[in-house]
């Protein structure tokens, strides 16, 4: 596979998928079928295909005096961001999804009573 990928620049490879993600999103919020909005979803996976490129693409910014420190922060911040995550999804099941009741209803026909 990296040989098929060997031609795509890091900055050209991590354009293209972002936006099929981002474009996967909003195809999944417009849809009404669910089956369709749970398979387009299901690219939001194409990220972690990100971490490797985005890394490398960390070392070229930075100057050989800061390049072991800057990676050192871009995979702090990283793992950070997963830790809290994953700590915040918790926290939301814990509480028994209540706050999904307290987001405003979208459905146009209770809108007219």
């Amino acid at each position: 596979m990296m040989a098929s990928l060997s031609p795509l620049s890091k900055k050209t490879l991590l354009i293209s998928m972002y936006s099929l993600v981002g474009v996967a999103c909003l195809i999944s919020v417009s849809v009404q079928n669910r089956l369709v909005a749970g398979v387009s979803m299901s690219a939001l996976e194409i990220t972690a295909l990100g971490i490797g490129p985005l890394n490398a693409f960390a070392v070229q910014i930075f100057p050989t005096s800061l390049r072991a420190s800057a990676v050192g922060a871009v995979m702090m911040f990283g793992r950070v961001g997963s830790v809290m995550g994953a700590n915040i999804a918790g926290a939301f099941l814990a509480s028994g999804c209540i706050y999904t009741f307290l987001l405003p209803d979208d459905n146009k026909t209770n809108a007219k009573r």
